[in-house]
């Protein structure tokens, strides 16, 4: 087995076995009795920033094996950056919750989420010019036009639900919209590149992003509508 692909199956197989423990992890804590829920809503959390710890460093071991003029690279680098800025996020969202009694939603890991999305969206970019070497001017006439369409819908959809008025609570509702609709329009280039790849090594990145981002579409919502404890 050559050495590429035995590194190739030792990042597959911490991945899975990493997932696999905290998910054991969760489950573990979720059946604790009561008396143990405040430790256990603790540990609970932090699984959440193992796993995107996890994630951003098995995608930082996949980026150093290529060369920083080999295509793939692009992809790799804002792929990892993306998942490593998330992690930054949910630490600080963490600490927030950890720390404060404010009922405010918008926090400055606000800022790191909204970066992520940004770098997931480069990401795509270069992944779409590996797939179509041709159609440079094309990938970026899509990605502007998606933009253009996450900015103008959030804008539009947190206007109309804060009242018709851009006063104290339309920041909020746009981050509401701005998540999902990000989130939308990276399942959908998602899905095209698992189309494109198949069932391939090359499709499971992807995979494993949309399945994350429409996780957290369901809980963006939740949480904003105040179901989420419920």
């Amino acid at each position: 087995m050559s050495d590429g692909r035995r590194h190739v199956k030792l990042v597959f197989w911490l991945g899975m076995t990493g997932a696999f423990l905290l998910a054991c992890l969760y489950l573990f804590c979720y059946l604790l009795p009561p008396s143990c829920r405040p430790v256990a809503g603790i540990v609970m959390n932090g699984t959440f920033l193992l796993a995107f710890a996890l994630a951003a460093g098995l995608a930082t071991a996949v980026l150093r094996r290529y060369k920083e003029d080999e295509q793939p690279h692009r992809v790799w680098l804002y792929f990892a950056l993306g998942l490593w800025t998330w992690l930054v996020g949910e630490l600080i969202w963490g600490i927030y919750h950890l720390t404060t009694n404010s009922a405010t939603r918008v926090t400055v890991a606000d800022l790191f989420w909204v970066t992520a999305y940004g770098l997931f969206s480069l990401a795509l970019y270069f992944q779409y010019r590996l797939i179509r070497p041709a159609g440079k001017k094309r990938a970026i006439a899509v990605v502007l036009a998606a933009w253009f369409l996450v900015v103008f819908i959030s804008h539009l959809g947190a206007y109309v639900t804060n009242g018709f008025s851009l006063r104290h609570g339309f920041f909020e509702k746009y981050l509401l919209f701005y998540y999902v609709i990000c989130n939308l329009a990276i399942t959908v280039t998602s899905l095209s590149f698992i189309r494109a790849f198949g069932t391939g090594i090359l499709m499971r990145p992807w995979l494993g992003l949309l399945v994350m981002l429409l996780a957290d579409s369901f809980y963006t919502w939740l949480y904003h509508l105040d179901l989420y404890t419920y």
